[in-house]
């Protein structure tokens, strides 16, 4: 699934980070943002392809938005 992948992979980097020193007290917040706007930018595209696959092969814009929105909120949630 595309968002557990998503989140997997924000796992993996907050552990690291945290690991090496690279994520402290500091500069949590700003991991925070970073991640925020790859799951926003992340879930903007993938939305996006999925209403244009979705709305190609029924052609009915309520199902491709409701597509599109369902997958946009499951990436952003999940990371």
């Amino acid at each position: 699934s595309t968002g557990g992948n998503a989140s997997s992979q924000t796992s993996a980097l907050a552990i690291q980070g945290l690991a090496t020193g690279e994520i402290d007290q500091q500069n949590k917040s700003l991991f925070i943002k970073r991640e925020m706007a790859m799951a926003e930018a992340l879930g903007l595209v993938l939305a996006s392809l999925s209403f244009i696959r979705t709305f190609i092969g029924n052609g009915n814009i309520t199902g491709s938005v409701t597509v599109s929105l369902s997958l946009l909120t499951i990436i952003f949630f999940s990371v």
